[in-house]
């Protein structure tokens, strides 16, 4: 029902059942739960067998896994969402005639094409900005605000809050702020929505990648 074998012993509707009988053209079993139907493991296993051949479904190899995590590198453009990347992911796999593998696997190489794209995004912005500018960035934007207590990257990141000529003063303050900070004025390479990705700031991520993340969010805002 979900894109994967039935091999669990919950209740299976009875329209299912149903539906699958017209359509082998066979009488419709009155029990409605696998447990009831497949007393024996063996016979479960053959009729799941029989079920994806006949599908031409099989389960994803090397070369199969290896596709799909060039689509998810491929579709980073438009996301980083973990989610979308899974959904895409079984999206792939279905495209291929593949069986849906268990959750793990999924986020397993959601994971790597992430960690593909964050590595690469890491070079361009080693590229596009001297070392001894981002080395500076770290100490400027962990010093304390004023007015305190609190970081300049915490008042940077800290939402507007309603419209007045005093919360457009701070976020022109802002501005000032992030240009002193001599961000870059291109990144090649990045696109638009995953610097806006980038710029939300997902804490999960590692330190290794945190970093470039900031700067990312640097070039966003001075856009």
């Amino acid at each position: 029902m979900t894109g994967t074998t039935l091999d669990s012993f919950d209740y299976v509707p009875r329209k299912v059942l149903d539906y699958l009988s017209q359509q082998l053209r066979v009488n419709g079993p009155e029990l409605t739960s696998l447990r009831a139907i497949y007393r024996r493991q063996m016979t479960l296993f053959l009729h799941q067998r029989w079920a994806c051949e006949h599908a031409g479904l099989s389960w994803p190899n090397a070369a199969d896994i290896a596709q799909v995590v060039e689509a998810l590198v491929a579709g980073s453009a438009v996301t980083l969402d973990r989610s979308r990347l899974a959904r895409q992911a079984r999206e792939e796999l279905f495209a291929r005639r593949c069986l849906i593998p268990r959750e793990r696997d999924i986020e397993d190489w959601v994971r790597q094409a992430i960690h593909m794209i964050e590595l690469e995004d890491r070079r361009r912005l080693n590229e596009a900005i001297p070392a001894s500018v981002r080395e500076s960035w770290l100490p400027r934007l962990l010093c304390e605000a004023s007015p305190g207590p609190m970081t300049v990257l915490e008042w940077i990141r800290r939402p507007s809050c309603k419209r007045s000529k005093k919360t457009l003063n701070e976020e022109m303050s802002k501005l000032q702020g992030i240009r002193a900070l001599s961000p870059p004025e291109s990144l090649e390479g990045i696109p638009a929505q995953r610097l806006r990705g980038y710029g939300c700031g997902d804490e999960d991520r590692s330190e290794f990648v945190r970093l470039p993340s900031r700067g990312a969010r640097w070039k966003s805002l001075h856009c």
